[in-house]
């Protein structure tokens, strides 16, 4: 007896389900969308680190000038034969200033202070100038 053939080709066509390649690139989206972010993340981290180096500078820095306003006009700290003064060191930053007399006018003298860190390998600093009369 002679049994019927059946076609080669017997696959549905509503067959459910992803194939194998799919998957695969499915999971090298996924795998480069959680890349992109972890490199985010690591250059986050670093610009809050320099973030809160750069505010520690800036208070100390205005800490060491209101002492220096706050001293009298004549104080050997405000002298412009001793300067520059320093490096201080107060923690991980460098605090030095210089004072020049009779600039911009005369009976005023200019400060400048400095503060100097180091971020990440490099050499970081912040100045800020005051008159005082």
């Amino acid at each position: 007896m002679l049994l019927p053939e059946k076609p080669m080709n017997t696959f549905k066509n509503n067959d459910k389900g992803f194939s194998l390649v799919e998957v695969l690139f499915a999971l090298f989206i996924f795998a480069v969308g959680i890349l992109a972010v972890a490199l985010m993340l690591d250059t986050s981290i670093q610009k809050n680190s320099s973030a809160r180096l750069m505010s520690e500078a800036t208070e100390i820095a205005q800490y060491q000038m209101e002492k220096l306003m706050s001293v009298s006009y004549h104080d050997a700290g405000l002298n412009e034969s001793s300067s520059p003064y320093g490096p201080n060191t107060i923690g991980n930053y460098n605090v030095s200033w210089t004072v020049r007399e009779d600039l911009p006018m005369s009976d005023m003298k200019t400060i400048n202070l400095t503060v100097a860190w180091n971020d990440l390998g490099k050499g970081k600093s912040l100045t800020v100038d005051a008159i005082r009369q």
